[in-house]
């Protein structure tokens, strides 16, 4: 089966569907939490994604990669879907991490240049009720730091944005 994305790196061995255990109904951290967790079972799994991608969540919770780019921000911004038919979305990504300083703020160098940098994977998610994360460190992977909607910053904003501005009809 040809994939209609463009090839950034990614392996999905002839399927874009990745199926966990089915519930009825999780909130957006618990979709993020499994989810990271599937991916960090594999042994393969190395915290550094080519690209970031974006799932949609089906309503039997089975995970469908929409698309994939280089770029989280571009990813959010690219294309106009139709999420109402979805339980959710999510996106899964890797980076640097660094430790806040003294006043909780994130400090000026950028967490990639920082000395006690850490590489961490991403899963960030949207239902019509929640919003959250689940992280994954490369030095820890099966410690997985939640999140239950209290992130902030630009990249929950663009999430929650993308998410709202694609469950509005057309």
């Amino acid at each position: 089966m040809d994939s209609l994305l463009p090839d950034y790196g990614i392996d999905f061995s002839n399927s874009n569907q990745v199926v966990l255990q089915k519930e009825n109904f999780l909130t957006a951290q618990e979709h993020a939490e499994k989810f990271i967790r599937f991916q960090i079972k594999d042994p393969n799994y190395k915290h550094q994604l080519s690209c970031a991608q974006l799932w949609a969540i089906n309503k039997d919770h089975t995970y469908i990669l929409l698309n994939a780019h280089p770029d989280v921000y571009e990813l959010l911004s690219e294309e106009l879907y139709d999420f109402s038919q979805y339980a959710g979305i999510l996106i899964h990504t890797s980076g640097w991490a660094a430790p806040l300083d003294e006043s909780g703020n994130p400090g000026d160098t950028p967490p990639s240049q920082h000395h006690f940098r850490r590489r961490v994977a991403l899963a960030s998610c949207v239902t019509p009720d929640s919003a959250g994360s689940a992280l994954s460190f490369s030095d820890e992977p099966n410690d997985v730091v939640l999140d239950p909607g209290s992130a902030t910053g630009s990249l929950a904003e663009a999430l929650v944005s993308f998410w709202q501005k694609n469950t509005i009809p057309f």
